[in-house]
Formats: structure tokens, sequence, C-alpha cells
């Protein structure tokens, strides 16, 4: 059995218990023949609805109605019986269900309390004004229309003061003994102090209440009964202590009338009598959840305050006096988070002004340099196609010299390294401001090596490295052929780059299955270490570009572009490499439209152990 329903099962079995001590031993007074003065079982049926599962509270209240008409004096009819309790077992967890959209823990607001007492006011005017007509429709002796007004009356305001005064000590005992609710503000229940000054105290108080009590019934001059001099304990205990006490101190008051009254024969008017009971309870509820709130305001502050020293330098925190210390009034302490919290509050508005301030010009400065990027790249983009073509023209012609045609691939070599940087730089703005789409289309994958092959052959040939182009003239891609192209020629450039003279840089690729392939660029280069790997495509690692086994510059951007454009066709891309032996990059581009994010290098390597293995080869 959960845990949950173990304390369903309590809380039914104090219900049973309860009301079979309310209902038949004899301590409820009844001053009229047919209904009683204070309904506890009303404030009992309440309790469990709040508490137990709604299935539980209805079926355990209308068997308890059920029985309770089975053994009235009166020989009531079977159909009767079965409607009444069928009615107010759905009565009492509708009106528990309704109470409980304002009506929960952690039961202590004036919402919560206008919510609870209007509900304690009118449902069981509804109740009574059926359950009247249903007892005189059954010939139940002493019900008849011609008294149906009072008798209405009567049993409303009985049951008024049996919620008022039994349903919110009983919910609150409930909560307080379950585990599950203290996650939900009721930690403020506190039924005895724990200082013990104020336990002295508590205890002074009540015998207030009794030494009310006494003189309410006891002291001649007071006779007949004066009950309205238990209210000011009731209120003194409100507000020192909150609504738990308040709950007890008023069940208290009423149970001991309720008793002095059965045991002592004091005559008294019935409605009298119940105005007072929801009089007493309803003022005493009112000013105990209001001081119950605010005490709960108080540790929800002072928890605030705590978290905020933490936050906050410790210049920013205001001091705190001496009679701000814990062991202060709660005013005191009030006062004092009240203070920390608007001093807080504006410094955070302050730093947040600053903040939108400092990120309004960092956008503009980002902005202009995006722009300024923009600019420049083209710009410096034109000149240099013109010179690599003219630098091509001048090498095709016959009767240049050694020494010229050596000076004229210089030229075109560095043009194309240049007109490389310059791309990248352009490109990299565009995908920063997201200015560039990706556009797929079916392309051949050997085409567009040897497209890159075109670009980089004359680098490759002046450190006489060889370029092998071993991907299918078959194998068909759908991708960006701008990007994929630029991707493959930042790979090739590296593999060149890094490649001494007499080297090879390759291209292979694979289907890794219908819907994606794997390409391979690798070189016999110096490698990378394990470090080195591991910075190479993070932006923030603070790696930086460098000279190639000829001296060659870059940018540092080619492998981010690379790993960029890869992702932005749901590729995964990683690398493999050995000191002095060489290099792979592998990466994943789609075959098909419409696919879903690359199998990762992990999954790839386990599944694909022999075909990993050929492309390194």
């Amino acid at each position: 059995m959960s845990r949950n329903a173990l304390y369903t099962l309590g809380y039914v079995t104090a219900y049973v218990a309860l009301f079979v001590l309310v209902e038949w031993a004899g301590y409820v007074p009844s001053t009229v023949s047919v209904v009683p003065t204070w309904h506890a079982a009303s404030g009992l049926h309440l309790a469990l609805a709040l508490l137990v599962p709604a299935w539980v509270a209805g079926l355990a209240i209308a068997v308890a109605t059920g029985v309770e008409l089975v053994f009235m004096p009166a020989m009531l009819p079977a159909w009767g019986i079965g409607g009444m309790a069928v009615v107010y077992g759905g009565a009492y967890v509708a009106a528990a269900r309704t109470m409980q959209r304002y009506f929960v823990p952690p039961l202590a607001s004036l919402h919560t309390a206008r919510a609870f007492l209007i509900g304690a006011l009118v449902f069981p005017v509804v109740l009574a004004a059926f359950s009247t007509s249903v007892f005189i429709a059954m010939g139940v002796p002493g019900f008849g229309w011609e008294t149906w007004g009072t008798l209405a009356t009567r049993w409303a305001l009985a049951d008024s003061a049996g919620i008022l005064t039994v349903a919110p000590l009983g919910a609150l005992l409930g909560w307080s003994v379950h585990p599950a609710y203290e996650d939900r503000g009721i930690n403020w229940i506190e039924w005895v102090p724990s200082a013990p000054v104020d336990r002295l105290i508590y205890v002074l108080e009540w015998g207030i209440v009794l030494l009310a009590l006494y003189g309410a019934f006891f002291v001649p001059s007071l006779h007949p009964p004066q009950y309205y001099i238990c209210f000011l304990p009731v209120l003194w205990i409100a507000l020192r202590h909150g609504l738990p006490a308040t709950s007890v101190a008023v069940f208290a008051i009423t149970l001991g009338i309720s008793l002095l009254q059965a045991t002592g024969g004091y005559p008294t008017s019935a409605v009298g009598e119940q105005l007072f009971l929801i009089v007493l309870a309803a003022a005493g509820l009112l000013v105990g959840m209001l001081i119950s709130e605010r005490n709960r305001a108080q540790s929800v502050l002072a928890e605030a305050g705590k978290r905020l020293r933490g936050y906050l330098p410790p210049e920013a925190v205001p001091p705190v006096p001496p009679t701000h210390r814990p062991s202060a009034s709660s005013a005191h302490v009030l006062e004092q988070n009240t203070d920390l919290l608007a001093t807080t509050a504006d410094q955070i508005a302050a730093l947040n002004h600053e903040l939108q301030a400092s990120q309004e010009r960092l956008q503009n400065t980002l902005a202009a340099t995006n722009r300024m990027m923009s600019i420049l790249s083209h710009d410096l983009k034109n000149p240099l196609v013109g010179i690599r073509g003219l630098a091509e023209v001048l090498t095709e012609r016959d009767g240049r010299s050694e020494r010229e045609m050596r000076m004229l691939r210089l030229i075109q070599q560095s043009s194309q390294q240049a007109l490389d940087m310059v791309e990248n730089l352009l490109m990299w703005s565009r995908l920063d401001t997201n200015k560039m789409d990706v556009d797929p289309h079916r392309v051949g994958l050997h085409m567009m090596v040897e497209e890159c092959f075109t670009l980089l052959g004359g680098a490759a040939q002046h450190k006489r490295i060889e370029l092998a182009n071993e991907v299918p003239t078959t194998l068909q891609v759908y991708v960006d052929p701008r990007m994929v192209t630029i991707a493959l020629r930042n790979f090739l450039s590296n593999a060149i780059k890094f490649t001494g003279s007499g080297g090879r840089a390759a291209v292979s690729a694979a289907p890794v299955n219908k819907s994606w392939v794997l390409v391979a660029v690798s070189d016999t280069g110096v490698g990378l270490s394990k470090e080195a790997q591991q910075k190479l495509f993070s932006s923030s690692s603070g790696m930086r570009s460098v000279p190639g086994t000829d001296g060659e510059l870059g940018t540092g951007l080619g492998l981010q572009l690379c790993e960029e454009m890869i992702h932005r066709h749901q590729g995964t891309v990683w690398v493999e490499s050995t000191l002095e032996k060489g290099t792979i990059f592998y990466f994943t581009i789609p075959r098909e439209p419409g696919v879903s994010s690359s199998p990762d290098a992990t999954t790839l390597q386990a599944d694909m152990p022999d075909r990993l293995a050929a492309l390194h080869a």
C-alpha cells in the first residue's frame, strides 16, 4: 500500500471515529427536538473532502449519512435514505472542490478567508433547504411545511457553525501530518510555540480561555450565560499565534459551551447560540488567517533576504542594526527585509538599464563590423580575381624564363590564398548575420571535388603534392553546392598547407545508408596532437592559424566555417590524426531531401569500421 493510501485510510478512520463521537456520544446538545444547535458532523464532512480523493470522500460521507438516517427514531423509506446519502456525499465533495480553488495550503490570505467564509455561509443554506424539504416529504415527526422556514434556518445555522468551527481545524491537522504538503506552504503551521517563554505565555492564554468559559456559566451575575466574553481570548490568541491556535481555541470554546449546556441544563435560544458560534468562529478565523499570512510573508522575506545577501556584494547590503537581529520583533524583521528588497530592486533596475545600454552598443558595434567586413570582402575580392586571372594568362604564354615562371606561379598562388581568405571572411559574415540560407540541389560529388582541385591545383603543383579524387563518379548528394564546395576547398587547402613536398592529399566518399554519405579528406602531412584535435573546431579555445610547411598563412576561420556549413546540412564532422603521419577529416552530407540528423561520429565508428578503414587507406 502506498504512503498516500495509508494517509487516506488514516483520515477516513479518524473521520468515522469522530463522526460516531459527535453524533451518538451525547456531545451535541439540541435545544429543539429536531435540529441540533451545533452540527459538528458538517465540519467533519468538509474536512474529509478537503483531505482525501473525491470518490473516497463522497463514499465515506454517503455511508455515514445513510447509517445516521437508518438509526433515526423515525422510520424513513429506503429511497429517502439512499437519495439523501448520495446527495450529501456529492454536495460536500462539490463544495470542497469549489473551495479548493482558494481554500488550499497555505490557507492564509484575505482571498482565502473570504472564499471560505462565503462558502461556509452559503452552502449550508442550500443543503438545509433541500434536507428540510425532503424530511417533510418523508413525514419525519416534528417537520412540517408550516415551520419550514424556521427549521431550514436553524439547520443552515447549525451546519455553518459546524463547518466554521471544525473544518479548518480538521484540514490543518490533516495537512500538518502529511509529508506531501511540506512543499505547499504548510511550514508556517505551529501548534505550540518553540521558545520556553512563549510556551509559558501560551499556557496562560489558555487559562484565560478556560476562565472566560467559567465566568460565562458559573458566575451568578452573568446568568443567563454571556458567551460574548469569550471573544477577547479568541482574538488575543489569533493576534498572537495565527490560524492554527485560533482554530483550536474556537473549537475548544464551542465544545465547552456545548458540554456545559448538555450537563448544566442552561436554557438558551438556539438561534442566538448558533449566531454567536458563527460570529465567534468567523471573526477568529479571519484574524488568524491574516496573522498567519503576515507570518508566512515574513518568513518568505527573511529567506529572500538571505539569498539576496549571498548574491549582492557586501558593500551593497544595508547594515542590520542590533534591534533587527532574529530575536527582534516580527515588525522589525519585516521592515529590515523590506528595506533590503527595495535597495536590491533599485540596484537591479540600475544594472538592468546599464546592461540594456551595453547590449545596444554591442549590437550596433557588431552590425557596423559586419557591414565593414562585407564591404571590405567585396572590394577586395574583385581585384584579387583579376590578379589571379592575369597571372594564369601570363603563365600560359611561351618564352618565359624559369625565374619569370616562378614569380608568376607565386603571384597566382598568393592571389588564390588571399582570395580564399576573403571568401572565408565574407562567408563567415553572412553566416554570423543569418543572411545565408541552405539552398540544396542534387549534384554530383565527384565534380565538386574536381572544381576544388582546379582552384587549388597551382598550390599543390608548387609543393609537388599529388591530388587524388577517389569519389565514385556516380555518387549523388543533396546539398547546397556553394557551401559544400567551400567546405571541401577549406579541408583541401589545409591538407595542402600542412603537407610537405612530395606528399599526397585525397578525397574519398562512401554511402552510409540511403540518407547519408560519409566523406573523408586525407593527407600525409605533419598531423595533429590530441590536444590540438580537441580544440580544432572551437571558436573560444584560443586556436589561431598556424603557418604551413612553406610558411603559408590563414585566418583561422576555415575549419570553423567547415563545421558550421556541415551542421547547416544536419551533418557531423570529426578528425583523426597522428603526428608526422597525416590527418583525415570526416564529415557526413545528405543524399536525399528531408533527412533527420546524421549519425554521430561514435555511431559511425562503431557501425562502419571496415568502411572507415577503407577510406583511411
